[in-house]
């Protein structure tokens, strides 16, 4: 099988996220993890929920249609009934908690990408194995029901290139790292308005999973 051209990832970090009670306070923070196609639509979504703080009722609530929960802190099992998760507040005694779930649901955002090679705009599909300077240009657009009361969470859009086949990389506005053979590249959107992001790098023997 052919080595992905890049894999892109999108994280929306939910903020101000929380359960409270009247007694005490426990809180909720979420970041969705949003693995992307090459053409922008959506692969699959992962919530990872970080609870802290105590409650004083003897189960801390968690409302949302998840599958496949998994407790990423101890081996504790959540009781899942219809669209809830309970986890026993002693739990929190200990320590704070982490779960994953994998949902299915509308993202706030919509994304377009659209790849050019030499200038001329082509398919994600037909760069594999060409060469030449490569651009890909990344379109945010909101999509907000009620646009009066927007979620506050900004959105880390992460791209990694194989050096072994990308340089001369160029991606303005954007922060990047280097791990091994590969450079993970950060563009930050916040939800101000629509948002456009482009990256540029010269590409040899492009590799593209079919």
């Amino acid at each position: 099988m052919k080595k992905p051209l890049l894999c892109i990832s999108l994280v929306l970090v939910m903020l101000f996220t929380s359960f409270t009670t009247a007694f005490a306070e426990a809180f909720k923070d979420e970041t969705v993890y949003v693995n992307l196609k090459n053409d922008g639509n959506v692969s699959d979504i992962k919530v990872v929920n970080h609870v802290h703080g105590f409650n004083d009722s003897d189960y801390f609530i968690d409302y949302g249609k998840y599958s496949d929960i998994k407790n990423l802190s101890n081996d504790a099992k959540p009781e899942i009934k219809d669209d809830t998760v309970k986890w026993p507040t002693s739990l929190l005694k200990q320590r704070d908690l982490y779960y994953e779930g994998t949902i299915n649901k509308e993202l706030p955002l919509n994304f377009e990408i659209k790849y050019f090679l030499d200038g001329s705009e082509i398919k994600a599909e037909d760069l594999a194995g060409k060469s030449g300077d490569l651009k890909i240009n990344i379109k945010v657009k909101e999509n907000f029901k009620d646009k009066k009361n927007k979620p506050a969470f900004l959105t880390q859009i992460q791209l990694s290139l194989d050096l072994d086949k990308f340089s001369d990389i160029n991606a303005k506005n954007a922060t990047s790292a280097i791990v091994g053979k590969k450079m993970n590249i950060n563009f930050i959107y916040l939800p101000f308005g629509d948002g456009d992001f482009t990256l540029e790098a010269k590409g040899k023997n492009i590799e593209l999973d079919p």
